[in-house]
């Protein structure tokens, strides 16, 4: 169950959840699979709130990427089982900067591909470790090797289906690619 955060003060902090939306990008940056020495999901959140494509406005940002250990989406295809360190909040409208939808999430917040409205980059490639329907996949071994010993999964941003998240996987070493990055 995700709650919003609280000061031990009692009071609410300001977040996307508070305003009813989140916002979604595609980093401008771009690492081979052990994330330019930034590994794992924490590294990877530091690139996102680092990155020059990060919206104004604050926030803080979580890579939309799954190690299968530390961050799984679901363990079922697209039912939001045995989730840890998820993402993405349930029934939220993700936004690009500019305002645009990109898709609203279910109650275990995932997005249950059809169609996304809008694509979240016009192009490139980006990591996420999970297949089509959001299981933890190829992670280019927990997002520490950039070598070609092991592979990642990763999706296209200029894709409106599940292409999105999953295209295809490739070893770890075999191309530069982006992270997209989500609101918290």
């Amino acid at each position: 169950m995700r709650c919003n955060p609280i000061l031990s003060t009692g009071l609410f902090i300001r977040t996307c959840y508070t305003q009813g939306f989140c916002k979604i990008f595609a980093t401008s940056g771009t690492w081979f699979g052990d994330l330019g020495g930034s590994t794992g999901v924490s590294g990877a959140d530091r690139l996102c709130n680092a990155d020059a494509n990060r919206p104004a406005g604050g926030g803080f940002y979580a890579a939309l990427i799954s190690d299968g250990i530390t961050r799984i989406a679901t363990v079922t295809s697209n039912i939001g089982d045995g989730q840890v360190g998820w993402v993405m909040y349930p029934n939220m409208e993700y936004r690009l900067a500019n305002g645009s939808t990109v898709w609203t999430t279910n109650s275990a917040g995932l997005f249950v591909f059809g169609t996304v409205t809008n694509q979240i980059a016009a192009a490139g490639t980006y990591y996420t470790g999970m297949d089509a329907f959001w299981v933890s996949s190829a992670t280019c071994l927990s997002w520490t090797d950039g070598t070609g010993g092991n592979s990642g999964r990763y999706g296209t941003g200029g894709a409106s289906g599940n292409t999105v998240i999953s295209l295809s996987q490739s070893a770890c070493n075999s191309a530069m690619r982006g992270l997209y990055c989500v609101q918290r």
